[in-house]
């Protein structure tokens, strides 16, 4: 399995899910501050971890995994920064998905 967190902070949960499920994990955020924190963090947790993060706007995704399809899509919170967009944010998630995929909205 493999799953996209969006705008994922300093990388915990995405980490976390990679560790307990051995899937990989895609993180897209727009701060290089939380990018920097999470590349520093992955590398002091483990150098074998299919996790990747990438600098991006979850409604322009980087190249690198637009056109990739995920068997989850998942955000904490930061759907909920974005209330005059939220009907987009929920249609880049549901283009993502592979068939039978899962939406979790935290």
């Amino acid at each position: 399995s493999s799953g996209i967190n969006a705008e994922y902070g300093e990388g915990t949960p995405a980490i976390t899910m990679a560790k307990q499920f051995g899937c990989k994990v895609v993180g897209v955020d727009v701060s290089e501050n939380n990018i920097a924190s999470a590349r520093k963090f992955l590398s002091e947790e483990s150098s074998t971890l299919n996790v990747q993060f990438h600098e991006g706007n979850f409604f322009d995704m980087p190249a690198r995994v637009q056109h990739e399809m995920f068997t989850h899509v998942w955000a904490q919170v930061s759907f909920f920064h974005t209330h005059a967009h939220l009907r987009k944010c929920i249609d880049v998630a549901a283009s993502m998905l592979k068939s039978g995929g899962t939406f979790i909205l935290v």
